[in-house]
């Protein structure tokens, strides 16, 4: 305990202390193979939405070693599909146009500016469209700007200024997505969410890597017009005990602007990145909402990655002992694999996970693990069980996609908390013993997907076709099948919207 200490204190000092900033500080092969786009890390280097088996983190990569000593670089890209969508054996025009506008600026290794704009203009599932419809929010983008022709319509920007005083720290405001672990999902935080104003320090000291941050989200529980203010802080000990394993230690806490009897704004205690912050909201007699993670990572033969997530919102000893299904014991897991090449150019991952009822969730509503009534974690927020499951094949110019992603949750029943809603307060739980995974109005869900694409003109543009299957078992089955074709640039991302 004693050496971590001052290890953290050496963080802290190589903070001032000014260095040349090194860009390529190492990492496992696995991590930069062209193929691994769907990698997630816990940086915000690659693009907003998340990736299965895209280009988007290899093409930033690219691009920002092509900048060179050039001033600025400005990228549009652009997706644009069209079909057939087909429901309870109704047919109608499926359509999607995605737009997006890069702007990248690099000076003297330094400083760098990276802004976005994106804007969507699509058709979407039913369940999505369901939802929009609800509270007026398009998942992972934010407030819905109504229809244009039939289609969804809605835009949002990210941007950020990234500093590199010296080799060890990297300093970052902005605003846009994180995520945290090495999964498809995070139970952490993810890109499942709208953007969000953050800051960032991260600092790096041989196996050591520090991460500390604080963002800024909303919530409209009260509409639109009533959005009110919440922060987050996030740090995280990232350990590389040796080349093939790596240990990360996250602690986040989560706290309102202001409540019925006083205004904190943001809250000071929270700045001290070295501290464990639960004795200090603890100390100040606080309610803030406290969660702690953990992620583990092994690396075999450069052929497969193992990784294992826990998330820790609350529990008790006596009633884990117990063994009878307290509500209060809030937590959830992730395993899964990555393996390359199982035969030249095919890449695949499976992946388990699982939240229990109540999980993120608060006595305050204002204060559950989310932004704009989005889950800052899985989109199910709590209360599921998910088996993902995807595989890729590349041949030259050729790819083809193959996704089965298959699961159960449980929503509330009326007028009841089941503890699938992590913006219901859980005061109130419809059952105090006796709780378990998908309790209450349980769904199932499964979604299928074969894309195959091919890259033409000298790799500037890419054509593709797929056929999606997405099918709830609720009390009646919905089924809804998608026929697509379509064609978009390099560095393209797409929703998946499976869930």
């Amino acid at each position: 305990m004693k050496k971590l200490f001052w290890i953290l204190v050496v963080f802290q000092v190589n903070f001032v202390v000014g260095q040349t900033w090194d860009v390529s500080r190492p990492v496992n092969p696995l991590d930069t193979m062209y193929r691994l786009a769907y990698q997630k890390t816990d940086s915000s280097d690659a693009s907003m939405f998340p990736q299965v088996f895209g280009l988007d983190r290899q093409h930033f990569m690219d691009l920002n070693d092509s900048l060179g000593k050039k001033a600025f670089t400005i990228v549009p890209r652009v997706s644009l599909s069209s079909g057939l969508s087909r429901l309870n054996n109704q047919f109608q025009g499926f359509h999607q146009t995605v737009g997006q506008l890069d702007f990248y600026s690099k000076f003297k290794n330094k400083l760098t500016v990276q802004l976005s704009y994106f804007h969507l203009m699509s058709d979407l599932p039913q369940t999505i469209a369901t939802a929009v419809l609800s509270d007026n929010t398009v998942q992972g983008w934010g407030k819905a700007l109504g229809d244009f022709a039939g289609l969804y319509r809605t835009q949002t920007w990210t941007g950020k200024l990234t500093y590199h005083p010296n080799r060890h720290v990297s300093l970052e405001l902005g605003r846009g997505k994180m995520f945290f672990g090495d999964g498809y999902r995070s139970l952490v935080i993810s890109q499942n969410a709208a953007p969000m104003p953050y800051g960032r320090v991260v600092t790096d000291l041989g196996p050591f890597r520090f991460n500390a941050q604080w963002a800024q989200l909303k919530d409209n529980g009260l509409g639109w017009d009533q959005l009110r203010t919440k922060y987050i802080g996030m740090h995280s000990l990232t350990y590389e005990a040796t080349k093939k394993l790596t240990f990360t230690l996250y602690e986040m806490v989560i706290w309102q602007k202001s409540d019925r009897t006083s205004a904190r704004n943001f809250d000071m205690h929270y700045l001290n990145p070295i501290a464990f912050w639960r004795p200090i909201e603890y100390a100040q007699g606080s309610a803030d909402n406290s969660l702690l993670g953990l992620n583990m990572s092994y690396v075999y033969k450069q052929k497969a990655k193992f990784y294992l997530q826990f998330l820790l919102d609350e529990w008790l000893l006596s009633e884990v002992k117990a063994k009878n299904g307290w509500w209060g014991l809030k937590y959830g897991g992730q395993a899964g694999v990555k393996a390359f090449d199982i035969i030249p150019g095919c890449d695949l991952i499976s992946e388990v996970n699982a939240v229990r009822p109540f999980t993120y969730s608060h006595a305050s509503p204002l204060q559950a693990w989310g932004q704009l009534g989005q889950p800052s974690a899985h989109p199910w927020g709590a209360n599921f069980i998910e088996w993902v499951n995807m595989a890729q094949f590349r041949k030259k110019d050729w790819t083809v996609i193959l996704a089965c992603n298959y699961g159960a949750y449980g929503l509330n029943r009326e007028g009841m908390n089941d503890g699938g809603n992590i913006f219901l307060s859980y005061r109130d739980p419809a059952s105090i013993y006796g709780n378990d995974f998908f309790q209450g109005d349980k769904r199932i869900f499964l979604f299928q997907r074969l894309q195959v694409s091919k890259r033409i003109l000298k790799n500037s543009l890419e054509c593709f076709g797929e056929v999606i299957s997405r099918t709830h078992y609720l009390p009646q089955m919905q089924s809804q099948q998608f026929l697509m074709i379509g064609i978009r640039t390099p560095g393209y991302f797409q929703d998946q919207w499976d869930y």
